[in-house]
């Protein structure tokens, strides 16, 4: 089971954390979310959607099947 948390400050990226073991997450990757906070993530199948307004930018990440 993993999530996908968004940094809102300094550097923009959407981390993925495996959350199994509610007790330890572990990092385990993370994406670049452009020049702004991703104001939504949707993930469908393989895929992960990050959409921000600011700069109206729409992201589409293939995460392989590994981070679902």
């Amino acid at each position: 089971m993993y999530a996908y948390i968004n940094s809102t400050s300094g550097s923009f990226v959407t981390y993925v954390v495996d959350v199994s073991t509610p007790t330890a997450p572990t990092s385990v990757g993370s994406m670049p979310s452009g020049s702004g906070t991703v104001n939504q993530i949707h993930v469908q199948g393989r895929y992960v959607f990050t959409l921000n307004y600011d700069s109206d930018l729409l992201q589409i990440f293939d995460v392989g099947g590994g981070y679902i």
